[in-house]
């Protein structure tokens, strides 16, 4: 009777043991599932919005970097990051911290393709790198801006300098007929437009040495 007397307590002990472990899920070590699943750092959605109209919403965490949020974004699209550009209120996002940058909780940025054209020949001139821009659009983008659903946003790169085109179709009142009007926001020279257009104003002018 007595070595049953001392057997009995150790079961009780491990019954409330195995009791209190199951809803305490939340202090497991660091690295478990449980824990990876009930993320303590805090977070902001944002709004990503593609040239062809696409929106995304996306939570990221509150201190990610613009190579984050590009990594995030090639993952999702199966697009090389080296081909996404951000632009936050008419700039574009290089590096750093979002929130360093004026990016936060419901902030909108815009994801548009991006062609490097490399350093200029003198054989070679602005027009060409558009060219290479519109021939890199997929079948959606071409026609949904031809049926004039939404602009084409493009960022091309001439040798130091960045170029933002966007082109939309407006319908003429005289007529039935479609204008191209191009809508520039350059980080280089002015001159660096592409080509002669009908409508072309610059929004902001720099210059650019990263990209």
């Amino acid at each position: 009777e007595g070595g049953l007397g001392k057997a009995i307590p150790p079961r009780l002990v491990c019954a409330c043991h195995r009791m209190d472990q199951q809803p305490s899920a939340r202090s497991c070590s660091r690295g478990a599932p449980a824990c990876e699943a009930v993320p303590n750092e805090p977070s902001m959605n944002l709004y990503i919005n593609t040239t062809t109209g696409t929106r995304y919403e996306l939570s990221v965490p509150a201190e990610e970097t613009v190579e984050g949020l590009k990594r995030r974004l090639s993952q999702r699209l199966k697009v090389p990051k080296e081909r996404l550009a951000l632009l936050h209120k008419e700039s574009r996002l290089s590096s750093g911290k979002l929130q360093d940058l004026g990016v936060g909780e419901g902030s909108k940025l815009t994801l548009v393709p991006t062609v490097e054209a490399g350093l200029m020949s003198q054989a070679s001139r602005p027009e060409q790198s558009v060219m290479q821009a519109l021939e890199s659009l997929t079948e959606t983008q071409v026609n949904d801006f031809l049926s004039g659903r939404s602009p084409l946003t493009l960022a091309l790169r001439v040798g130091d300098h960045m170029m933002f085109v966007q082109l939309q179709l407006a319908a003429q009142q005289s007529g039935g007929q479609l204008q191209h009007r191009h809508v520039i926001a350059s980080r280089g020279e002015p001159g660096a437009a592409a080509g002669p257009t009908p409508q072309c104003r610059t929004l902001h002018g720099g210059t650019s040495s990263n990209f």
